[in-house]
């Protein structure tokens, strides 16, 4: 499970403050707040202070549909004022599409994928 730790796509930061809850991954509560860093086509990276337990668990972000996937990665941070933090990948099993990254507020995605060069457009008429 290593090759998920690596990243194979683009991460783009959240230009904005991206709230969301995870699910079945603290062993108390039923759903801890987290906040999004950044975001990529199969995964988000986000800051708990709370610390969470890696494997399966759901993601719900206001106004997306409820997505499934693995913590597989966990690192522990620490603030100025000594406060303990933790920041954790999120692995997808399925992908997002550029629109939901938009959404998110990570401008300047959509054409990442999908290139043209000048030589390859076709001539109109």
């Amino acid at each position: 499970m290593e090759f998920l730790l690596k990243r194979r796509w683009p991460r783009f930061e959240c230009k904005k403050s991206v709230n969301a809850k995870i699910f079945w991954a603290h062993r108390l509560m039923p759903f801890v707040s987290v906040k999004l860093m950044d975001v990529s086509k199969k995964g988000f990276g986000f800051t708990s202070e709370r610390k969470l337990q890696e494997g399966s668990c759901e993601l719900r972000i206001r106004s997306f549909p409820s997505m499934i996937g693995d913590i597989v990665y966990r690192k522990e941070c620490k603030t100025e004022q000594g406060e303990t933090h933790y920041q954790y990948g999120f692995y997808l099993s399925t992908q997002l599409h550029k629109t939901q990254i938009e959404n998110l507020g990570c401008k300047g995605v959509i054409n990442l994928e999908h290139i043209v060069k000048e030589s390859e457009k076709e001539p109109l008429g």
